[in-house]
């Protein structure tokens, strides 16, 4: 509440003090604006700036501020077509206002003007505003906006406690034992678990967690179960990290991606390091690591032997993983197009070189065009002067 008492006061100095000038310059009251030269018209330079001028001045800051914090700060990109399509309502009511206004009152015979159509436009900028704010603080996107009453259902058993939660500083920490730094957050679990932590070892170690948008006397929720978010907090902790190698892959890849998202460097590293060894267990593991790998642009050394690992899935099946994944899997049906046919290749000229049975001198290689695989017959080109040097005779006298 008290971060509101600022912008509550602001709002109402100005809504005062622009009051004053629209009733000044068209009742006349004072002296100081007074009515226009020509009271009819009520043309006002003030009256103009305070009602148009500033509104667009402030609807921009407001734009860049909001860009710079979804973007740059939470770096996440679903909410920024909110404030897009929002902005794109808000000038589209202005236009309305100031080029339509006659057009419509003309074509409606007097009835409604271009004032309606505005208040329209900008209302819906207000309720893009709307969810775009929620899909900042809930972490939601425009898949879950329309199961908001379902994930009500979910968060009712604690209603009443996050109506009144207990203090931060009367809650323990649970992520690690015998911990003596005091809790002043309080997370929310999707699956209704309130979970305390510390905001200075979320600002240290996971430098996109939007901290700055939690009061200290609320609850902050988060799509992430409680499972995940302990896993992902017990990083935060100057301590042992803990052992994930038990983990199953969806626990893995959604830890994996709650590290990504709230950019905790240590959790992403310890996914990073368990995956080559969870990607042998199962062709769909490894094919659901390729897919965030790809999805977060992680090109390691250690991918190309993951990916191998999912050239016999079937097409159908890898699109089930993929999803809406499009781009990574465009580039996985090309890997795997790519690899399949190399191998084709490398059978055939395998089974050809075997049928003709070729016996390895140096000499019978040069020049030759014969051999049924080109890259053998270069590799062998490159090794003869080498072979010539070693004077390898045995391989004359058995030819002979």
């Amino acid at each position: 509440m008290a971060s509101v008492i600022p912008y509550i006061v602001l709002s109402v100095i100005f809504f005062a003090g622009t009051t004053y000038v629209a009733l000044d310059v068209g009742l006349g009251i004072t002296d100081t604006l007074g009515p226009t030269s020509n009271p009819s018209e009520l043309r006002s330079i003030a009256l103009f700036v305070l009602t148009s001028i500033w509104p667009a001045v402030a609807a921009l800051i407001y734009f860049g501020l909001m860009t710079y914090i979804v973007l740059g700060v939470l770096n996440e990109t679903r909410p920024m077509w909110f404030y897009i399509l929002a902005a794109g309502l808000f000038v589209l009511g202005q236009l309305a206002w100031f080029l339509l206004g006659k057009v419509i009152c003309r074509g409606t015979g007097a009835k409604i003007d271009g004032s309606f159509i505005a208040t329209i436009l900008e209302t819906a900028a207000m309720i893009v505003l709307y969810f775009a704010w929620r899909s900042i603080t809930e972490a939601t996107d425009i898949h879950t906006i329309t199961t908001l009453m379902s994930a009500t259902e979910e968060i009712k058993p604690n209603i009443n406690e996050l109506a009144a939660p207990k203090p931060p500083d009367a809650c323990s920490c649970e992520v690690l034992n015998g911990c003596s730094i005091p809790v002043d957050l309080l997370l929310l679990s999707s699956d209704g678990k309130i979970i305390g932590t510390h905001r200075q070892n979320l600002r240290v170690f996971a430098e996109r967690f939007p901290i700055a948008l939690v009061s200290h006397n609320s609850v902050f929720k988060l799509p992430e179960t409680a499972t995940i978010l302990l896993l992902s907090l017990a990083f935060t902790h100057n301590s042992k990290t803990p052992d994930i190698s038990s983990l199953n892959i969806d626990q893995l890849i959604l830890l994996a991606e709650t590290a990504q998202k709230y950019g905790n460097q240590f959790a992403l590293m310890a996914c990073r390091r368990v995956f080559p060894r969870t990607a042998p267990k199962s062709s769909q593991d490894a094919l659901k690591i390729v897919k965030f790998k790809a999805k977060i642009s992680d090109l390691d050394n250690d991918l190309d032997d993951i990916v191998r690992q999912t050239m016999k899935i079937p097409i159908m099946d890898a699109i089930k993983v993929f999803g809406q994944e499009k781009n990574g899997f465009c580039v996985w049906v090309q890997y795997q197009q790519t690899w399949l046919n190399n191998m084709e290749k490398f059978r055939v000229a395998d089974a050809g070189h075997r049928q003709k049975k070729y016996k390895v001198h140096p000499s019978d290689y040069q020049g030759r065009s014969d051999i049924a695989c080109k890259y053998l017959s270069s590799v062998v080109g490159a090794l003869e002067p080498v072979l010539k040097v070693l004077e390898i005779k045995s391989l004359d006298s058995k030819r002979h």
